[in-house]
């Protein structure tokens, strides 16, 4: 049996239709602010192929590791279903992740690891910043379009001598 794909995402689909595999929103590093780092959700992707001559249903197994530490193992069955390839699609609803360092996703088919996944969870020093403030807010009571007016750039002072011209407003008359 041959890996032909091995991947983790924040989604994968299958179109029933088409039968075309969708990925959205790889996943390949998480910037936390600090740990425990909470996943909404994760989905892993595995694609295989076989040869003739190799059995249809193969015992699989996920696990997910952090920094050496086992974090949890899904069971799934691999059935070729009569075909030379075949997809499994594992998808975990929630995640904790207790520590930063490397999660590691390794997928073991039959008894040997068949393909490995390494998401670097680090943290965001970024991330543990207040936001900057793009203005001072108020605190004599203008509302935000006086505080916002307030910070514009204020218009360029003309040229002395230089006097803006009115302009007489021009007006056309349809004739019917």
């Amino acid at each position: 049996m041959r890996t032909i794909t091995f991947l983790a995402a924040r989604g994968v689909v299958i179109d029933r239709k088409s039968n075309n595999v969708s990925v959205f929103n790889l996943v390949e590093q998480v910037n936390a602010a600090s740990a425990p780092v909470l996943f909404q959700s994760l989905a892993v992707l595995y694609m295989a192929e076989r040869s003739a001559e190799e059995q249809e249903r193969w015992p699989a197994k996920l696990t997910l590791s952090i920094n050496g530490k086992q974090l949890g193992a899904f069971a799934a069955e691999m059935n070729f279903d009569g075909k030379p390839r075949t997809r499994l699609v594992v998808e975990i609803g929630t995640l904790v992740i207790p520590e930063l360092g490397r999660l590691l996703l390794e997928f073991t088919v039959g008894e040997k690891v068949s393909a490995a996944y390494e998401i670097e969870v680090a943290a965001n020093a970024e991330l543990t910043k207040a936001p900057k403030l793009l203005f001072q807010p108020a605190t004599t009571g203008e509302s935000v379009e006086q505080v916002s007016l307030r910070h514009k750039t204020p218009p360029k002072p003309r040229a002395e001598g230089k006097s803006k011209a009115k302009r007489k407003p021009r007006i056309q008359t349809v004739k019917g």
